[in-house]
């Protein structure tokens, strides 16, 4: 079921038309298109089935730098009426709202999907996601571990089976609405990663409608499995990412633009906050001592994190680390509601003057952890100030482009963990293994490996330095804030090409 809103005035389709993303690849930073007149009127529909797609693309100001050239915007969201993120776009927004849930078959084929239409050798995060499909889904790693030799053996098989993907990656809502409202072109935070964006890219494709598809974290191309069908223009953060596309995926260089990450745009302007001590104290802490952040993750990715935590807290309480220290936890949002979250309770009994609980105001929303605007604005100015950071996750990349010091936990708070359930597995994961190859972060792999850890870097923060640089020129390219413009100037020539296709000749 699908229900619009903020509809605007219908008007009249311009026939799809064949052509290239090259030009869009090859246009410089400081380009505009040249007619933005004939942008007017031109529809983009936006698909946001996440928090992180929010971020991507209404708190980045991707959404108002389109409606600012005269960009007519519809998003296709599983959102409700009177969501607060409504609030944060152009009241000339349309908000498509999809009521998609999948049926047995699609949720069985979407755990098999990123095994079974490879290409090639599975990288080191499929091989081991892999090994935990068998433990959760053995019916779909079945389907995987037969079909995809067929596949790759038989090259017209596979053809054919890319395809008629559609058959089964098919919603009836969305084909209606691309039949009767005219789209320009479709933006999707992920090339078909997640479920809502695989149908819409499927949908458009069918339909002659370009795509436009960005990668939304740095993990995704190694680990989210063959992307199909291929987008007419795919977005990346650096040219690491854009090597990735073209050696992982099949794409050809001239479909990728380079754009940075939008939602690191935020991180461009950290002085913002003022200095250290004014931060600090905005904050609610103690300027005068270290300040040790501890990034939680979800209940699915580590078992038990609080145990860790707690041996961290009575080291900060008890002055266990050489300096004057003081420690704020904040939760993954996943762990706060969905399902990965945890018991909260004991993260809560820690609290004391020295140790600071906090949990992420995660919106009442259909979105999956949706949260407000300023959320990110806030974690940057703690990242920006802490002394070290602890986490086992992205948070590393946030905290090298801001060049904290950065500890991963690589071990189990419940001993003697199988390596196929442990978090260590994690860590050699192909996109993990940059953050070591890198030199950028350091791996603890016991409580008394981090206190050793904990302690070096508050007696020298510019340890491993060179190795976040690195990484994060690596990783996510350009962290200069302009990200978002970029995006939206990919999108400005992607729909002057097409409109100059489309123009009848004489």
């Amino acid at each position: 079921m699908l229900i619009l809103r903020h509809l605007a005035g219908p008007k009249e389709r311009i026939p799809h038309m064949k052509f290239s993303a090259e030009a869009v690849s090859t246009f410089g930073s400081d380009e505009v298109t040249s007619d933005l007149a004939s942008m007017a009127g031109r529809r983009v529909l936006i698909s946001v089935p996440t928090g992180f797609q929010m971020r991507q693309f209404v708190h980045s100001g991707v959404i108002r730098l389109l409606h600012e050239h005269g960009i007519a915007v519809s998003i296709v969201s599983p959102s409700h009426s009177g969501e607060e993120f409504e609030k944060e776009v152009p009241k000339s927004v349309e908000i498509c709202a999809l009521n998609f849930k999948e049926g047995p078959v699609q949720q069985r084929y979407w755990a098999a999907r990123q095994h079974l239409l490879l290409n090639g050798p599975p990288t080191d995060t499929l091989r081991q996601k892999m090994v935990d499909l068998w433990r959760r889904r053995p019916s779909a790693a079945l389907i995987a571990k037969i079909g995809n030799p067929l596949l790759r053996w038989f090259p017209s098989v596979r053809r054919k089976a890319l395809r008629w993907e559609r058959l089964i990656l098919r919603d009836k809502a969305l084909d209606e609405l691309l039949a009767t409202k005219a789209v320009d072109l479709v933006l999707l935070g992920t090339p078909g990663y997640m479920p809502q964006d695989g149908l819409l890219m499927h949908a458009a494709v069918h339909r002659r409608i370009p795509v436009m598809a960005a990668v939304m974290s740095w993990d995704n191309l190694s680990s989210k499995g063959f992307i199909n069908p291929s987008p007419d223009c795919l977005l990346v953060w650096s040219d690491y990412m854009r090597r990735e596309a073209m050696n992982l995926q099949g794409i050809p260089t001239e479909h990728i633009v380079e754009t940075g990450s939008p939602v690191h745009d935020t991180y461009a302007n950290a002085n913002r906050f003022g200095s250290r001590a004014e931060n600090l104290r905005r904050l609610g802490l103690d300027p005068e001592r270290r300040l040790i952040f501890y990034g939680t993750n979800h209940g699915g990715f580590i078992t038990d994190e609080i145990e860790i935590v707690k041996k961290v807290a009575h080291w900060v309480e008890n002055n266990a680390l050489g300096v004057p220290c003081q420690l704020l936890v904040r939760l993954h949002p996943q762990a706060i509601s969905g399902i990965y979250k945890v018991p909260t309770d004991p993260y809560r009994a820690l609290a004391s003057q020295l140790v600071k609980i906090e949990f992420p105001l995660v919106r009442d929303s259909r979105l999956s952890w949706e949260l407000p605007k300023n959320d990110l604005d806030h974690l940057v100015g703690l990242l920006r100030d802490a002394d070290v950071v602890i986490n086992s996750g992205s948070l590393s990349i946030d905290a090298a482009v801001l060049d904290r010091p950065v500890i991963c936990i690589a071990y189990d708070s419940v001993s003697d963990l199988p390596y196929d359930r442990s978090v260590r597995r994690y860590y050699d994961y192909t996109h993990m293994l940059s953050l070591t190859r890198c030199r950028a972060v350091q791996l603890a792999s016991s409580p008394e490996d981090l206190r050793e850890k904990i302690t070096a870097y508050l007696q020298r923060p510019d340890l491993d330095r060179e190795g976040r640089r690195t990484l994060v020129e690596q990783q996510v390219g350009r962290v200069d804030g302009n990200s978002a413009d970029r995006i939206v100037k990919a999108i400005l020539q992607m729909l002057s090409s097409r409109a100059e296709e489309a123009s009848p000749s004489y």
